[in-house]
């Protein structure tokens, strides 16, 4: 699929870059985050979900010294979703992409490039593969005004991610503002598309 925009998430507020945008990769740093604390409080405070995915590896995207963005890695959601994706690798050797925000100011094609980075981090530390989700199911408020547009996944696409279907079908509460309410405090996952790729 071809897009002409990119999302961007900052305060939980949405917002769009170009899709042509370049990132200028002088100005730009990958650190790995050593402060689990520090990571999540990012991603808790810009990412829409306002939460933050169980994380083994933490990066960070700087410009200039400032962060403006975080990839978490980490263990499945659901062991029987990583066995039927990787039946032969341990939760060490392949990890999900649980959360992944980049404020605005970054130019459009900023997610492949941070993820790309992160992939070849990854695989410095032994990770063979990764495996993440989308959440395509747009979501109103209780006037019927949309709050969420779902997301198809492009950052993935453009990594050369492999599509393998969708998970289980479940459903969402949501709050008369059309926030969700927790889907893991009910035991369930949202319906999402997913994809993997080596982490190379």
């Amino acid at each position: 699929m071809i897009v002409d925009q990119v999302r961007r998430w900052t305060l939980g507020r949405e917002s769009w870059r170009p899709a042509g945008e370049l990132i200028r990769p002088s100005e730009y740093d990958l650190v790995r985050i050593e402060s689990a604390a520090e990571a999540r409080a990012f991603v808790k405070l810009h990412h829409y979900a306002a939460t933050a995915s169980s994380t083994a590896h933490r990066f960070g995207l700087y410009r200039r010294g400032a962060l403006v963005g975080v990839a978490l890695f980490g263990p499945p959601t659901s062991m029987n979703a990583h066995r039927a994706v990787f039946p032969s690798l341990s939760i060490a050797q392949a990890v999900t992409l649980g959360r992944l925000v980049l404020l605005d100011e970054v130019p459009g094609n900023g997610e492949s490039w941070f993820v790309a980075r992160c992939l070849h981090a990854l695989r410095g530390a032994g990770v063979a593969a990764v495996e993440t989700c989308a959440d395509p199911e747009p979501r109103t408020d209780e006037r019927g005004r949309r709050v969420f547009r779902g997301q198809v996944g492009t950052v993935y696409q453009a990594l050369s991610m492999r599509h393998l279907g969708r998970t289980k079908p479940s459903t969402l509460r949501l709050f008369p503002d059309g926030t969700v309410g927790s889907a893991r405090r009910r035991g369930r996952s949202p319906r999402s598309a997913s994809g993997s790729c080596p982490a190379a």
